[in-house]
């Protein structure tokens, strides 16, 4: 009687050993698709970048931002608050007006020191 329970309890374990096993095998292969998508994505976009640089012309799959790149002084001009005199508040103002704002990479003066 003690050696049959003993026998089911030990099949039972190799039972829940595979199972284990198995588990961590796809847990394991998941991570490793994770993390070497996260190591290309920064690579494939560097390529797209590079690829414009070289040819003149963003590649086939690429959709520039035109609301960044065509923005002039008179436009950033007109995103700004009207200044009220209270430092602290226009600071402030000044500040929440440029959330969501993202600087032209093509569309810009360089100054005398070249920065």
């Amino acid at each position: 009687m003690k050696t049959e329970k003993r026998y089911e309890i030990r099949k039972k374990a190799q039972k829940l050993s595979k199972i284990r096993k198995a588990v961590l095998a796809v847990l394991s292969c998941l991570t490793v698709f994770c993390v070497v998508y996260a190591l290309i994505l920064p690579a494939m976009t560097a390529g797209n970048k590079e690829t414009e640089a070289a040819t003149g012309k963003a590649p086939e799959n690429y959709t520039p931002d035109m609301s960044s790149d065509t923005e002039s002084p008179d436009i950033w001009e007109k995103s700004l608050p009207a200044l009220t005199g209270n430092v602290k508040s226009d600071v402030r103002n000044v500040a929440l007006s440029q959330t969501g704002y993202r600087e032209s990479e093509r569309n810009f003066i360089l100054d005398e020191n070249g920065t």
